[in-house]
């Protein structure tokens, strides 16, 4: 039964449905030895390519078909493709041709057809180039070879055969099937196999645990791994003699720049790494193209300087090495964003190994804030693997990686070793050290704070100022030195947040009651509402009241349990029991029940309040309710001694009158006295000063 709901589901992977959309959408994209168009049909349909007397048309033989053109150009110039045009009241689309070229049309997968137009003579016996109306053969197998095409039943026989074979398998327990989402994110490790006939099937098949890397699909949208190649913009050669070469050939025919050299020198620059001189190099051209954009973007990222904006954008997901160099041209990434993993770090592997070293440690700090440790300790082994030393940047990632493991004590050791070094890495290493210190509570050493303070004075106006002056806020305030850290605050105004959250969890009280007790008449800072709350409890904590209603707000009904019960305890403790109970309306619990308790008992219904305190099982809390009522009759019987010897004194007796008063009577008042005075003093002696 599982086989038959399995190959039901595959089954639906294969047929489209009968919908009723009408829009194609059209996109493009630009590369270095094409253009290209790709149509996404609202549904699959036969459809039929040739020549006209201008260029191109397709055929799709769906009636009512609307083309969205709105993006045709925004990718691509107009140096092949002149115009893309609908006829009127027909499905046909126009390929105005505006160069010596030919078209080579394809289907992606079912629903989605590509049109490749090259420069040059079409291929001998190319059908494409008979007139529209010869209708030429539908073509489904993408290829970039003309050759023998397998035609759509061929391929289908394929997928039902192996499907018929999978199920077979799977029935007799030689493998499990997983139906997966099809994605551009590889399904498990870059280095295992895979096979694929036809389109992705949406399957894996798994034997012994080890599950076979899903094919990833290419998003039309994604640059060509051929237009991001460089491993091969250099050579082996010494550098000086590349560069010479390079430059040699700049300028052409009456000093006029050779773009082909000025495209080839600037490639040579990425390959280096000179990332500045490749974009001023490319700015030789004349025109904007899609590799001078790839160039400029390239050129900031191998000097890791981050391009959100750039050609890479939401390139995350491409099978291509597109995908790398977009997280590289992030500045951050979101712990649930998908990426494509395996992509990403086969494309860092192809790098020559100085590119590895320059870019280990920002790719590394990628796939750390996604939480991904594993491909993170992968970028650091395949710098590991060069011939030569690890640099202080792959021992900067392998602290990171100790870090993140929970291992903070090693991290520590790790990133002292390498500030200890000096060099380039010595403030990132001291950074990392003052942010351990702030993470794990621990005090940072005098010595620390004083190599930190001139390292902030030694880098001075350099790329890592800012991050220095942030990391001494806090590293005064980690050393306890709060009068300091608050001083050197208005440098490094962006530490605010983390300063407040230090002085909250482990500054002395000395420190809260100088940084903490605000100005009523001032504004306070914009906090994140933990570090509100804790200072609030901690000027509570040393009886100011009033000074921790200025963190707190005064929440309303509205607001989590924890704000309203730090509400009710400020309030009592500020003698407004009515606001304590406002506070304490509608909630539930032992701890929001002890404070109404006391909120009764401070406004005078002790009796209320001991029920409240008996319900709880607090028995004591009770009893001392009792007290304050003077229910000395209660007291009398059910609390204990000395207060229920006490309590039994106390109910009025007869008065003697003095008429009928005997030497013997007050004989026995006086021994009275002296009883009740014994068990008084015991009450006294026995009860603590509130």
């Amino acid at each position: 039964m599982r086989v038959l709901i399995w190959l039901a589901a595959l089954a639906c992977l294969f047929h489209a449905t009968n919908g009723m959309a009408e829009v194609a959408k059209v996109t493009s994209g630009e590369h270095s030895g094409f253009s290209r168009l790709v149509v996404t049909l609202p549904e699959n349909a036969e459809w039929r390519f040739g020549r006209t007397k201008d260029g191109y048309a397709l055929e799709v033989d769906q009636k009512g078909l609307i083309y969205n053109l709105e993006k045709v150009f925004t990718r691509i110039p107009k140096t092949r493709i002149a115009a893309v045009t609908q006829v009127a009241e027909s499905s046909t689309l126009l390929i105005t041709v505006a160069c010596a070229c030919h078209a080579m049309p394809f289907e992606f997968r079912p629903g989605i057809i590509v049109v490749d137009l090259k420069p040059g003579k079409p291929p001998a016996h190319s059908s494409f180039e008979a007139m529209l109306d010869e209708r030429p053969q539908r073509v489904t197998a993408p290829t970039e070879i003309v050759g023998p095409v397998r035609s759509t039943e061929m391929l289908r026989d394929t997928e039902r055969a192996l499907i018929e074979q999978i199920g077979r398998a799977a029935s007799s327990g030689v493998i499990e099937m997983d139906l997966v989402q099809n994605s551009l994110k590889p399904q498990s490790d870059i280095n295992l196999p895979q096979i694929r006939i036809g389109e992705d099937i949406g399957m894996i098949a798994r034997k012994g645990g080890a599950y076979l890397e899903g094919l990833v699909v290419e998003d039309p949208r994604c640059l060509a791994d051929e237009n991001l190649a460089v491993q091969v913009w250099g050579e082996e050669a010494p550098i000086a003699r590349q560069i010479g070469m390079a430059r040699e050939n700049l300028l052409g025919e009456f000093d006029d720049p050779d773009l082909i050299q000025i495209e080839k020198a600037a490639r040579l620059y990425i390959y280096i790494g000179f990332g500045q001189e490749a974009r001023q190099i490319i700015q030789m051209g004349a025109a904007e193209s899609e590799q001078s954009r790839i160039i400029k973007s390239l050129g900031k990222l191998v000097d890791s300087t981050v391009d959100p904006g750039g050609i890479f954008s939401g390139m995350e997901n491409c099978d291509t090495a597109a995908a790398l160099w977009s997280i590289l041209a992030r500045p951050s990434l979101r712990p649930s964003e998908k990426i494509n993993t395996g992509a990403i770090l086969r494309a860092f592997s192809a790098l020559p190994l100085h590119l590895r070293q320059t870019l280990v440690g920002s790719l590394g700090d990628r796939f750390l804030q996604q939480g991904d440790l594993e491909a993170a300790r992968k970028v650091r082994d395949a710098v590991l693997r060069g011939p030569v030393l690890p640099q202080a940047e792959v021992l900067l990632l392998g602290a990171a990686l100790e870090a993140h493991q929970g291992e903070q004590e090693k991290a520590k050791e790790s990133y002292a070793e390498i500030a200890a070094d000096g060099g380039q890495s010595e403030p990132e290493a001291v950074i990392a050290l003052v942010e351990l210190a702030v993470e794990t509570g621990d005090t940072l050493p005098a010595e620390a704070v004083a190599n930190l303070e001139a390292l902030t004075q030694q880098y001075r106006g350099a790329p890592q100022a800012n991050e220095l002056k942030r990391a001494l806020v806090l590293g005064f305030a980690a050393s306890g030195q709060f009068d300091r850290s608050f001083a050197a605050l208005a440098s490094a105004p962006e530490a605010e947040q983390d300063l407040w959250d230090v002085l909250a969890k482990k500054g002395a009280s000395s420190a809260i009651l100088t940084h903490a007790v605000l100005d009523p008449n001032r504004g306070r800072p914009n906090l994140l509402r933990r570090t509100e709350l804790n200072l609030a409890r901690r000027l509570l904590d040393l009886g100011l009241p009033e000074p921790a209603w200025l963190w707190l707000a005064r929440p309303g009904a509205d607001a989590p349990p924890e704000e309203r019960i730090l509400a009710a305890e400020i309030a009592l403790r500020s003698r407004d029991a009515a606001g304590a109970l406002r506070a304490l309306a509608g909630l539930e619990g032992a701890q929001a029940a002890a404070l109404r308790g006391q909120a009764h008992r401070q406004i005078g219904d002790s009796d209320l309040a001991a029920a409240i305190f008996a319900d709880q099982g607090d028995a004591e809390a009770s009893r001392a309710a009792r007290r304050v009522a003077e229910n000395w009759g209660v007291v009398a019987t059910e609390d204990v001694a000395p207060w229920s010897d006490v309590a039994k004194l106390l109910p009025p007796e007869a008065a003697l009158d003095p008429q009928e008063a005997t030497l013997a009577a007050g004989r026995a008042l006086v021994e009275q006295s002296i009883s009740t005075r014994a068990r008084l003093d015991t009450l006294l002696s026995q009860t603590a000063v509130p």
